[in-house]
């Protein structure tokens, strides 16, 4: 059973935004400016005044519209870098990875959310409740249950560390995806939580970055960064602080993805020898051949 290369996987993850800029950048630059254009025109308002939409009623539609176009464009984002970082063949052949992708995504977040939603609710009845009275102490029920929730949470978020590999691989082209995540990540829970704690402090370390540069330019620049008019106007500082949140987003995005596909392709041949064992039945034994008559001429 292989094991999962926690800190090879993430050294190859972080170093994929800008080994595969190119097409990257320019398709997430690319889908980033669909987006801000899309809500004016589905909204039917003007640029210089997004603020209701001129037709009343049509609010709701046009929110269906502009969420499902968010999420086809950045699932092709997504299954295209899956697919770079991966080398597949046909790396630009994105139709059905991508419907493959969505779907998938959906009965995750339905699994895991209902797992998730039972597992807490039975431990809100088992303890009478997460929390104490207003006003009151927590009792021994109420600290119990707050053990039993952290626990709950711990559990969640090493099945969610397990199953998402079924993202990459449903991106990649695999039949029965869930599965295969399932049966590639065994015995390898606890070093997936750890990549995906490490994962989580890079990301954190890369936005307070963001945060202290876009702070600083926009503090020289005389103006609030995270609104006021050098963020929000044709400014000098104003467009080195909206280039600063753009590569910084598209590093992080990148990143993530990248880091699902290196821990799939890494894990991928426990997926290979589970479904060899599991699919394959044990050959019968060979029958024993049959001994050779003695040549020895009889005894006289």
């Amino acid at each position: 059973m292989r094991k999962l290369s926690v800190f090879d996987v993430l050294g190859q993850a972080f170093s994929s935004p800008i080994r595969y800029w190119w097409p990257l950048l320019p398709v997430y630059l690319a889908v980033s400016v669909v987006i801000v254009f899309a809500m004016p025109l589905l909204f039917g308002v003007s640029m210089p005044a997004m603020g209701q939409a001129t037709v009343p009623g049509t609010e709701a539609g046009a929110m269906i519209a502009y969420f499902a176009l968010m999420l086809v464009l950045l699932s092709g984002v997504v299954v295209l870098t899956h697919r770079m970082a991966a080398d597949a063949p046909d790396k630009w052949a994105l139709g059905m990875p991508v419907v493959r992708y969505i779907i998938t995504t959906v009965l995750l977040m339905l699994m895991l959310g209902v797992i998730a939603g039972i597992l807490f609710l039975l431990v809100g009845l088992f303890t009478g409740g997460l929390t104490a009275t207003p006003g009151t102490s927590v009792g021994v029920g109420g600290a119990f249950g707050i053990v039993l929730a952290v626990l709950v949470g711990i559990f969640v978020y090493g099945l969610a560390a397990r199953l998402f590999l079924a993202l990459p691989a449903a991106a990649l082209g695999r039949k029965k995806a869930i599965r295969t995540a399932w049966l590639m990540s065994e015995d390898n829970t606890l070093r997936l939580l750890g990549a995906w704690i490490l994962y989580a402090i890079l990301v954190l370390a890369v936005s307070f970055g963001l945060l202290f540069v876009v702070g600083a330019t926009g503090f020289a620049g005389g103006a609030n960064p995270m609104g006021g008019p050098a963020a929000t106007s044709f400014t000098p500082v104003g467009i080195l602080v909206t280039l600063v949140n753009v590569v910084v987003n598209y590093y992080l995005f990148i990143f993530g993805a990248a880091f699902l596909t290196y821990s799939y392709l890494e894990l991928l041949p426990n997926a290979e020898s589970g479904a060899t064992a599991a699919d394959t039945p044990a050959a019968a034994p060979a029958p024993a051949a049959p001994e050779a008559p003695s040549q020895a001429p009889p005894a006289p």
